[in-house]
Formats: structure tokens, C-alpha cells, sequence
């Protein structure tokens, strides 16, 4: 988990569009005051954020369905964000 939360911040955050409010655990699995919670829509998200909604799954409809979604906007965010840092050198 560490590796994706330092990847995304070495970016400087990926651009997302997440597709529903939650709360999830960080990346050391904490809840309480280290929880991270996330609202719907496009915005830049941080590693932990980015793994948040990564893992994220007890309030979605279809379970793993649909964290495996959430994966795949992350991975092609990630992707985006390496090609056009890539393209800037």
C-alpha cells in the first residue's frame, strides 16, 4: 500500500472523478480521526486518498465489482499523469 500512496505523491496527486461519497481506512488500516473520507466528483487526490478509493468497497452496490472500477480509474489516472509528466521533459 505504501508503494502506491508514495508513487501517487512523487506525481503530485492524480485527477480522478469518484463516483460516490465514502469513508475508508488509511493506509496503515486506521478509522477514526486517520480515516479518509472522499465526496463525489473530479478532483485531485493525494496517495492516500487514491488508495482509499482503491480499496474502498463495503458501501458499493457490487462489492469487489465495483472496487475493481475504482482500481482501474486510479491505475489510468496514475498512467495519465506519468505520460504527461513524460511529455513535459
Amino acid at each position: 500500500f505504501k508503494g502506491v500512496v508514495n508513487l501517487i505523491d512523487s506525481l503530485g496527486g492524480v485527477e480522478v472523478d469518484v463516483p460516490k461519497d465514502f469513508c475508508e481506512q488509511d493506509s496503515n488500516r486506521r478509522f477514526g480521526e486517520h480515516e479518509i473520507c472522499l465526496k463525489k466528483g473530479m478532483q485531485t487526490l493525494n496517495g492516500e486518498q487514491a488508495l482509499a478509493l482503491a480499496r474502498h468497497r463495503h458501501t458499493l452496490l457490487r462489492g469487489d465489482i465495483d472496487r475493481t472500477k475504482n482500481q482501474q480509474i486510479v491505475v489510468e489516472a496514475i498512467a495519465k499523469k506519468m505520460i504527461k509528466k513524460i511529455s513535459l521533459i
